[in-house]
């Protein structure tokens, strides 16, 4: 199983976890684990939270689904992050079954960091829950990265207070709330610009206009 190989990898060493097949379990990363997970054209999923992180992880060219369809499962996510975790050239996707319940591609607590790059994050509530102001999302400085956070991003902690997160770049599209909640923060010289695309609210970064002063020569006579 997944499970298996992870515990089998040494304390405190990074290591690379491929799959050679679909897999459905749920996957608990140790705080002492730095996993680099490769599902390459497989997908790890499952009914209930899919992979909840303690540790270091990196979600590279995977898939990584919670289909939300456990009765034992009041709120759902993809990922459950309470450590370091990293999402890049992959797609996480969060389904509630068609229950009532929440569904959130990626739920960030405790002082744990999430960055996005050139991803699609997808949840039927929210793309990304946190509760902490430590999400990055789009690599710096490249507007063409091609991240997609669908459902948003819900930045609030438990007293209901929002919180900052680093836009850099990709996109956030809420369904049908705005495409998120909290303080997006662009880099210097970049601003975030929203619109309403098919009735979805996208939010995107981009460059500032540049002001161009023209001198102007005055003649003055004594």
């Amino acid at each position: 199983s997944v499970q298996a190989a992870i515990n089998s990898i040494k304390d405190n060493s990074q290591a690379i976890v491929y799959l050679v097949k679909d897999a459905n379990e749920t996957v608990t990363i140790p705080e002492d684990k730095d996993i680099v997970l490769n599902t390459d054209t497989f997908t790890l999923s499952s009914n209930e939270v899919t992979i909840t992180n303690y540790g270091t992880l990196t979600i590279l060219n995977s898939k990584v689904s919670s289909n939300g369809t456990s009765i034992n499962v009041d709120n759902n996510y993809a990922i459950n992050n309470l450590g370091n975790l990293q999402v890049i050239s992959s797609n996480v996707e969060a389904n509630n079954g068609g229950s009532s319940y929440l569904a959130s591609g990626i739920k960030g607590e405790g002082n744990g960091s999430i960055y996005i790059e050139n991803s699609t994050v997808y949840g039927s509530t929210n793309g990304i829950e946190s509760t902490t102001s430590n999400i990055e999302i789009g690599k710096k400085g490249d507007l063409d990265d091609t991240t997609v956070i669908t459902g948003g991003v819900y930045a609030v902690d438990t007293k209901d207070d929002t919180k900052q997160f680093t836009f850099n770049s990709g996109m956030l599209v809420g369904i049908p709330d705005p495409g998120y909640k909290g303080e997006a923060v662009p880099p210097t010289g970049y601003y975030v610009y929203t619109s309403i695309i098919d009735g979805k609210y996208v939010s995107v970064v981009k460059l500032e206009p540049t002001v161009t002063l023209k001198a102007t020569k005055m003649n003055t006579t004594t």
